[in-house]
């Protein structure tokens, strides 16, 4: 898929139209959470406390739990950690089929964040992985990104025949993410200068600029709100 700069452009304007309750200043405080939380040099296990907390209140990674599994800050912070960190230095624009091992490897790990009745939550997973590595990790919540995005007939004809919306394809989907970025460099470089005028630059942490799971996830949610003429 190709698009225009100015369609790129338009459509994180549509995404904050679409989403009001999401506003900017929650990711500022959790990527700078996550930034200190996961810190190669000096990691701090405080502001990972925080950084749960917050995903666990406004993130609502462990709703609709119904006699599930979720683990614990502690249990969280010791998985996260222990994951390659070959992962963590890696990003989408970079991701290639011989990093799917390495996928397969750090979500097989991942799924023991939370299960429910449904099993394994993607969107818990997602949101963890994604605060660990907001280069390559792309949020899918189940309401914007599964069940919007995805529905969407232009979209899905882009992707693998089999594919679904959960965690035993998460890997397909950074694969068809990190194409889309491929396809369409001014993606990053639109949500940069986004960012930049809705946010407060300097509550952002160092490197923000390269969070391209983050400009992926918001262009797809924006775009699906302004498809092509008589495409639904």
């Amino acid at each position: 898929m190709r698009f225009t700069r100015s369609l790129i452009k338009a459509a994180f304007r549509a995404r904050f139209d679409a989403y009001p309750d999401w506003k900017i200043d929650a990711y500022e405080n959790a990527w700078r959470l996550a930034a200190s939380a996961f810190d190669q040099t000096n990691p701090s296990r405080t502001d990972f406390d925080a950084l749960y907390a917050e995903l666990k209140g406004y993130w609502q990674v462990f709703r609709n739990l119904r006699g599930g599994t979720a683990l614990s800050a502690k249990a969280a912070y010791d998985l996260l950690g222990g994951l390659p960190p070959e992962a963590k230095r890696l990003r989408l624009s970079k991701l290639t089929a011989g990093h799917d091992a390495l996928l397969r490897q750090v979500i097989g790990a991942a799924k023991k964040i939370k299960t429910g009745k449904g099993g394994v939550s993607l969107m818990a997973m997602s949101k963890f992985l994604h605060f660990w590595n907001p280069k390559l990790f792309v949020i899918v919540d189940r309401w914007a990104v599964a069940d919007n995005v995805f529905r969407r007939l232009w979209i899905r004809r882009t992707l693998p025949a089999d594919f679904a919306a959960d965690a035993d394809h998460y890997a397909e989907l950074l694969q068809w993410a990190a194409g889309v970025l491929r396809g369409n460099p001014a993606i990053v470089k639109e949500f940069a200068a986004y960012t930049r005028s809705a946010a407060q630059p300097k509550k952002l942490p160092s490197g923000w600029y390269r969070y391209e799971a983050t400009a992926v996830e918001w262009f797809l949610e924006g775009v699906v709100e302004m498809p092509p003429c008589g495409v639904s």
